[in-house]
């Protein structure tokens, strides 16, 4: 008696090819006058000068962008990709999944202004923004920032 075994490894091949296609997604603020303002924001500058105040204030670090992916979108990734179309799409939706559940924590982060890590507002700044009208969350002033992160998958 004989025993053939065969297997069709069509879905594995493709899987196997669109793995091997490297992909790269960025998240953050691309070619745009607040980039720097943004950088300032995430990792903190001494002695900032606020003009509407007209006075230097220390801005403390505000992570909205490396702390929430680490903490936030990273342990939780797995539980958002979907195998069956990780194997029929491969890396493109993988790349699209990631980016769009890293601006979904990046818009999180901004609305609850840094999952409570973020240090508060200069009491004189949360006073103008209050008299002006303006948001008073913490990097809520105009919300131009929040509005210019974009991600990009290639």
């Amino acid at each position: 008696m004989e025993i053939k075994v065969t297997s069709d490894t069509k879905l594995l091949n493709q899987l196997m090819n669109g793995l091997s296609k490297e992909k790269k997604i960025d998240i953050g603020i691309f070619g745009n006058s607040i980039a720097g303002i943004a950088h300032d924001m995430e990792f903190g500058k001494p002695n900032s000068y606020i003009p509407q105040l007209h006075k230097t204030v220390n801005v403390p670090p505000r992570s909205f962008l490396q702390v929430p992916i680490q903490e936030e979108l990273a342990p939780n990734m797995p539980k958002k990709l979907d195998e069956e179309k990780m194997v029929r799409f491969g890396m493109n939706y993988v790349a699209k999944t990631i980016k769009d559940e890293a601006l979904n924590v990046v818009k999180a982060t901004f609305l609850n202004e840094g999952y409570g890590d973020w240090a508060d507002n200069d009491p004189e700044w949360k006073e103008y923004k209050r008299e002006h009208g303006y948001d008073e969350k913490v990097l809520g002033y105009t919300d131009a920032m929040q509005e210019a992160i974009e991600g990009k998958c290639y």
